[in-house]
């Protein structure tokens, strides 16, 4: 049922079940870990989806961990300032599955967050090489990296394709004409 509510986005309602029945069952169940760990990731609990995603990867051997184990601890640990090690399980859940091109946006993010734009530049410019998922966001936060790396013609390349795909987005507007004042 827990499981059902989880595929349902009720993450709240599956912990509460979780929790209901952690009692009766046994507390290394990988499925009713795994459900609980990424519920808490759902419903903003962070620090308790790390702690259900340490034990889960302390009885689980690495060769039966599945892509979404990585991604959620990568995930759990970015939103508790852990980023360094978030990418590390970010970039073990793609090289697991190389299709999953948001899977290279978070990863790009966090190194934008880390202020290693470089690396957030080599991540936004993989993402945009697959053609695939590539959002208006990716483009306007690549011209970000460039901005803050300093490679201002760059910036205003990445801001023109991000006031192509929205003409009416003031941001991207003003973003791209303050890369021209750098410029200048």
């Amino acid at each position: 049922y827990a499981s059902l509510l989880y595929a349902s986005k009720s993450y709240q309602e599956s912990l509460d079940e979780l929790a209901l029945v952690s009692q009766r069952c046994d507390s290394n169940n990988i499925k009713m870990l795994r459900i609980q760990a990424y519920s808490n990731y759902e419903a903003d609990k962070y620090p308790e989806g790390i702690s259900v995603m340490e034990h889960l990867f302390r009885i689980v051997p690495a060769d039966k961990r599945i892509i979404q184990d990585f991604e959620y601890y990568g995930k759990l640990l970015i939103k508790t300032d852990n980023d360094s090690l978030g990418i590390e399980q970010l970039q073990k859940a793609y090289s697991l599955d190389p299709t999953r091109a948001d899977l290279l946006s978070d990863i790009a993010a966090s190194w934008y967050k880390l202020k290693v734009y470089d690396n957030a530049i080599l991540f936004y410019k993989q993402k945009m090489a697959l053609g695939k998922d590539v959002k208006l966001i990716d483009h306007f936060n690549l011209g970000r990296s460039y901005y803050f790396n300093k490679q201002f013609f760059e910036a205003d390349s990445a801001y023109a394709k991000a006031t192509d795909l929205s003409p009416n987005w003031a941001s991207a507007w003003l973003s791209r004409a303050d890369a021209n004042v750098q410029i200048d």
